[in-house]
Order: structure tokens, then sequence, then C-alpha cells
């Protein structure tokens, strides 16, 4: 599946609240990876943006063969094999002055390592959601693709540039939830 193209243009979307309900409505938290959690129940708390989906992102190896595994590869031999399986959030922007702020604030992101982050949009979202986005962890080289061989050194670059991501993702909602009460308090 791919996951990744140029971000698209943000465009006028008069369902957006309607659709920003529904997918609230059907967030299933034991389906998301724990630590992501806390994230998306931020998210869905901001009027202009809704998740779509996201991914920890994970390191499978010989001896951590689980595809949903989420812990550290501290422990993994230096010679493993490692495939690694995208680490990503999308969403749904509103074509609003906080959307659009969030929509370059998710771009800037990038910053952290251009060649293993990349901030875009996703065709086959994009049909049932205008105005999808997706920030996303992987080598550059295989910025098309949900999975990739890498050797351990990459692995450890990779798990530290989406602990970074998604850090600074979750100062990013909470400063926005943060300011939202200030305004209605």
């Amino acid at each position: 599946m791919e996951t990744f193209c140029a971000a698209k243009p943000m465009i006028s979307d008069s369902e957006f609240e309607e659709r920003r309900q529904a997918a609230i409505t059907r967030i299933d938290l034991r389906q998301i990876d724990t630590p992501l959690r806390p994230l998306i129940e931020r998210i869905a708390t901001l009027p202009y943006c809704f998740s779509l989906q996201c991914c920890w992102g994970h390191f499978v190896h010989d001896t951590q063969p689980d595809r949903h595994w989420i812990g550290p590869l501290e422990d993994v031999r230096e010679d493993a094999a490692i495939t690694y399986r995208l680490a990503y959030l999308a969403v749904c922007l509103k074509r609003d002055e906080p959307g659009m702020k969030l929509f370059h604030d998710l771009k800037g992101l990038t910053r952290i390592d251009p060649k293993y982050l990349q901030f875009g949009s996703a065709d086959w979202f994009w049909k049932t959601q205008v105005n999808s986005y997706a920030v996303q962890v992987m080598p550059d080289r295989f910025k098309d693709s949900d999975t990739s061989e890498v050797e351990m050194e990459e692995a450890l670059h990779l798990e530290k540039v989406k602990l970074q991501m998604f850090q600074r993702l979750g100062l990013l909602v909470c400063e926005r939830t943060t300011t939202m009460k200030g305004k209605s308090g």
C-alpha cells in the first residue's frame, strides 16, 4: 500500500464536521498502539482536526517476530535482519486558521530529519477524506512503502527519529488543547 505522496493543497469541505464526528465516534483505543492512545485522545478534542490512522512503528526481527511489538531495540543482536514497519500519524484538517497552522506545524516536523521524516498526503485517504495528511518516519528511499529492510545502525536512527516525532506531536497537540481551554475558561 502506498502511504505517501506530496501534500495536496487544502480545499473547502462542507462535510468536515460530520466526518469528524463520525471518525471520533469510531475510535477504538484498544486498536491503537498503546504509546499513541493519549495523543489520539487529545487530537479528538481539537475541533479542526481528527485522526484517521496511526502506527507506533515496529521493528520485527528474529528475536522479536511479533509484528505489533512496541519495545525498544536495545537487546537486538547487531547482525539481526530487521524489518521496519512504518511509524506515522494520518489526520484530516479543517481548512480554517487553526487547521492551516497545524498543517504548517506538521510539515515543520520534517526538520527533525528530512532524510527520515516526511509530510504529505495519501491518495487512498484523500479519496474519502479530503484535507488528509500524514507525517511518517521512513528512510526517504522507502517513503512510498509501509515496510523496509534495514540494518541495525539505521534501525536505531529510525527509532530515535520516531521518538522525537511523536514527542513533538504530543507537545504540538498539548499546546493546542491548553490554548483552547484557556480561551473557553
